[in-house]
């Protein structure tokens, strides 16, 4: 489909330039592209008009039809106050390529032309930002933090856009009432909760947003961490457990709120530790039948299920200060019962009935359960290195004095990977390696 009629509207343009190239007529599309720059460049008017019924603006059919950046740009530029009505188009934006569950692995993240246009909309209107066109007069809303959150968009998108919310907070705290201001501060952009309970936090870990976002709005608004979204009852850290995060994000939500790991979810009552093991009602639980190709390296951005647990049990008891009491709070940790009456060790045994749970990790939850997660002799499995499980461990790093893997796997993940996350133990630059042996 093609036009030769350059006497035809800037909607037409639009919607033939949007088939085309939905159809791989990418020429064709580009041409019709270019025409509707030039004619909202020419005619003004023309992008003031409302399509379909009187119902969209062409802004609003540029956005959606994923349009050029120049097209974007043009159509604004006829009529700024396009990105104020109808389907606001920052949220049209922002929704470009949603998932439609966080299990969706095909949508790929942002284009660096779509981070483009939503940067020009949200500076353009920074009032629908924290604007929820089904929800105007409530504080449960769905920001567009909440939607560019489900694309994994990059670091500098998400600063950019709380940036310039807080920025119009600031201006409109210093030009209201005290009552009012007080309203606004209550209400920030990284506090507001979505229908499901959830802040922008919750929805960052569901989508599997990058360690650095993470990091970044538990810095922001640590509090965060402690909130539980209505629906399941989920605190970050459970979401972070069964999304398999790194290593990383964990230690910065336990950081963050220590007391999570005993913290038990809606109906299942189950804590994170348990989440590892459900299989029998949560879709997205732990997936036991990649351990092997998974890394026992802290940072690694694949951590395994055996590793995931031993870190969240070391920043559990770490907090401690006498082995006493170390043993008193991991006993007390796994005496705690889902609604199944299972403790964690009784989940993983049964999980390890169908997938692969290490025999290692269930003999640690043993222990565990005994309160002798920390003081127990050295086995022949904890002789043996790491990372492959099978070797001795041979090498000692410095300065950290750490002696955890073998030679053979050092030879081979040195560069790409205990040089580049660090010790596996502690996660400490190293400076340098030595066969050492026990």
């Amino acid at each position: 489909m093609t036009l030769n009629d350059d006497h035809l509207t800037l909607y037409d343009f639009l919607t033939d330039a949007d088939w085309n190239h939905r159809h791989g007529n990418l020429e064709t599309a580009n041409m019709n592209w270019r025409r509707a720059e030039q004619r909202a460049k020419t005619d003004k008017d023309e992008a003031k008009h409302l399509y379909v019924d009187g119902s969209y603006t062409a802004l609003f059919f540029a956005v959606f039809s994923q349009a050029p950046y120049y097209v974007v740009e043009a159509i604004l530029k006829a009529y700024p106050e396009a990105c104020k009505i109808t389907s606001l188009p920052l949220r049209v934006a922002c929704e470009i390529g949603s998932k439609e569950s966080p299990m969706d692995k095909n949508v790929k993240p942002y284009s660096a032309e779509t981070e483009k246009i939503i940067r020009l909309l949200m500076k353009s209107y920074p009032e629908a930002i924290d604007r929820d066109v089904d929800s105007l007069k409530s504080t449960i809303k769905t920001t567009a933090l909440h939607l560019i959150l489900e694309n994994q968009p990059t670091l500098s998108l998400v600063k950019g856009m709380v940036g310039i919310n807080e920025k119009l907070r600031g201006s409109a705290t210093s030009s209201t009432s005290k009552r009012t201001a007080k309203r606004v501060k209550q209400n920030s952009l990284l506090e507001t909760v979505d229908k499901q309970g959830q802040m922008p936090l919750h929805v960052a870990l569901e989508y599997n947003a990058s360690e650095d976002i993470i990091k970044y709005l538990i810095s922001l608004k640590p509090s965060a961490a402690k909130h539980a979204r209505n629906h399941d009852g989920y605190l970050p850290l459970h979401i972070a457990t069964k999304s398999e995060c790194i290593g990383n994000v964990l230690s910065v939500l336990i950081e963050a709120f220590p007391a999570a790991l005993t913290k038990k979810t809606k109906k299942l009552n189950q804590t994170p530790l348990h989440l590892m093991f459900n299989f029998e009602f949560d879709n997205f639980s732990y997936d036991w039948d990649m351990e092997n190709e998974k890394s026992n390296i802290i940072n690694s951005d694949v951590l395994s299920g055996k590793a995931t647990c031993e870190l969240l049990l070391d920043a559990h008891v770490d907090r401690m200060v006498s082995d006493e009491q170390k043993s008193k709070t991991i006993k007390k940790l796994f005496g705690l019962k889902d609604s199944d009456g299972r403790t964690i060790l009784e989940s993983a045994v049964n999980c390890g009935k169908i997938f692969p749970v290490p025999d290692s990790l269930i003999q640690l939850f043993e222990r565990a359960e005994r309160g002798q997660y920390i003081s127990e002799p050295i086995s022949q499995e904890e002789t043996n290195c790491v990372y492959c499980f099978e070797n001795k461990k041979e090498m000692g790093f410095l300065p950290c004095k750490h002696m955890c893997v073998c030679e053979a796997c050092w030879d081979e993940h040195k560069e790409k990977g205990f040089k580049k996350y660090g010790c596996p133990m502690c996660r400490q630059p190293i400076e340098s390696a030595t066969a050492w042996f026990l």
